[in-house]
């Protein structure tokens, strides 16, 4: 069923398993590597969807995490706490469900989550983006103007507060072309 934004829930929630093939291994690394001195790590998520980003990075980071997803869609927001939920059950977690939250449990990690219904567009107005130490971020991006996309990023710096994002493409070519093209492809 389409939600009010386009977005299929079913859509979403197949291809996670192709995305999670598709990420880039070095660019995670490196941001795990980035924040393993941290006891807790806070994360916000833009435009979570159904939650893949939570979903595929929660076990992937040893430490406590904080997670707030923002998602403007009310079927998205509450299809990734159900995603999540059961994800936390199957991974062993101790869950806790509250309104749009959820507060897991295992071991000596403690995860919470939070879903945040407003638009990622005016994210510095809706959360203090000082306290987060990153920012994520699935196929977002190119859904945006040129001038909304140089805003969020504006913030995003303005902040200093690190991304680890991603984007899905087929195939991408400039017209006219160009020898550097390659480069950046």
């Amino acid at each position: 069923m389409a939600t009010e934004t386009g977005f299929q829930r079913d859509w979403l929630n197949e291809r996670f398993t192709f995305d999670c093939k598709a990420r880039n291994k070095i660019v995670e690394k490196a941001c795990l590597r980035h924040f393993q001195d941290h006891t807790l790590i806070k994360i916000v998520d833009i435009g979570s969807g159904t939650g893949s980003n939570a979903l595929y990075l929660m076990e992937r980071f040893p430490q406590n995490q904080h997670w707030i997803l923002v998602e403007l869609n009310p079927e998205l927001a509450k299809a990734s706490l159900k995603n999540l939920q059961a994800h936390a059950k199957k991974e062993g977690y101790e869950v806790e469900v509250s309104h749009n939250s959820l507060y897991l449990n295992k071991a000596a990690k403690t995860i919470s989550i939070q879903v945040v219904r407003e638009s990622f567009l005016e994210l510095d107005t809706v959360l203090d983006l000082n306290t987060f130490d990153l920012l994520t971020a699935g196929a977002v991006f190119d859904l945006l103007s040129e001038s909304l996309l140089e805003k969020l990023l504006r913030t995003i710096q303005k902040h200093k507060i690190a991304c680890l994002t991603t984007i899905n493409y087929e195939g991408i070519e400039f017209i006219p072309a160009q020898e550097s093209d390659e480069i950046y492809i």
